[in-house]
């Protein structure tokens, strides 16, 4: 796990907090984020933040669904409510 004070976090969840707030991983524009925009985003950037140090990778779950993040749902000062 690589760290930096700056960031708050690891380099992943930096990006990945990032990317849920910016909409930066919502590939198709919908304004929802799917796991697999998720880590197409995430894998590239967080290991070339890193030099390599760090490299995500994509796992899924068993079974039928898909998790889907909204653009801009995190909770904080002055940001609406989340969707259920």
């Amino acid at each position: 796990m690589v760290e930096r004070s700056e960031w708050g976090h690891s380099a992943f969840t930096y990006k990945l907090l990032e990317a849920l707030d910016t909409g930066v991983a919502d590939h198709n524009g919908d304004g929802f984020i799917t796991a697999k925009e998720l880590a197409a985003y995430l894998g590239p950037v967080v290991t070339n933040l890193t030099g390599g140090r760090q490299t995500p990778q994509e796992g899924r779950f068993h079974g039928e669904g898909e998790f889907l993040f909204e653009v801009g749902g995190l909770p904080g000062p002055g940001r609406g409510e989340a969707v259920a």
